[in-house]
């Protein structure tokens, strides 16, 4: 797999902060926590004061990479809370040097982060519920993925059908 641009490991944590703020139990409700609500980020903030925000998106990460993995599995796919070890250590480093802070903005409500979503997503087939298989894990590297896959979640959001998209590795 071929190395991914800043730019777009910048779009995967975006997208990761908005999904898994939007799958949370108060908005609709795909997994069981709060972490990135108001409240939840002012209890996190306790804890971590300087990277709340990275720990908070750590924490709901959690949630959402087990209802995933529930419903995907968990040998050889990637999904959105579970990428290529690289990937995840970008992200990782983006989240606490805080380069998504502006990122809590779009965390204040539910339509909020679904207009934000919106601006990132490319126009999703709306037809397949549950896991969708995108294609093979070289696709990650690609441009076009981070909104291919936030065109899916928005259509899964909106309509209210969980979908669950993911990348399987090339053997």
């Amino acid at each position: 797999m071929q190395p991914v641009a800043g730019r777009q490991i910048e779009l995967y944590a975006t997208l990761r902060i908005l999904v898994a703020f939007l799958g949370e139990r108060d908005q609709f409700n795909w997994w069981d926590c709060s972490f990135l609500n108001a409240i939840g980020r002012k209890y996190v903030a306790i804890i971590c004061p300087r990277s709340f925000l990275a720990a908070a998106c750590n924490a709901a990460t959690e949630a959402a990479r087990s209802a995933h993995d529930s419903r995907i599995g968990k040998g050889r796919v990637f999904h959105l809370f579970r990428l290529p070890q690289t990937m995840e250590q970008k992200i990782h480093r983006k989240l606490f040097h805080n380069d998504v802070g502006h990122a809590q903005a779009w965390l204040t409500s539910k339509d909020t982060a679904l207009q934000q979503l919106e601006q990132m997503a490319a126009k999703p087939d709306s037809t397949s519920v549950g896991p969708v298989l995108v294609g093979k894990s070289a696709a990650l590297t690609l441009p076009a993925t981070p909104g291919l896959l936030a065109g899916l979640y928005l259509d899964a959001f909106r309509t209210e059908r969980r979908r669950m998209p993911y990348f399987i590795t090339a053997y």
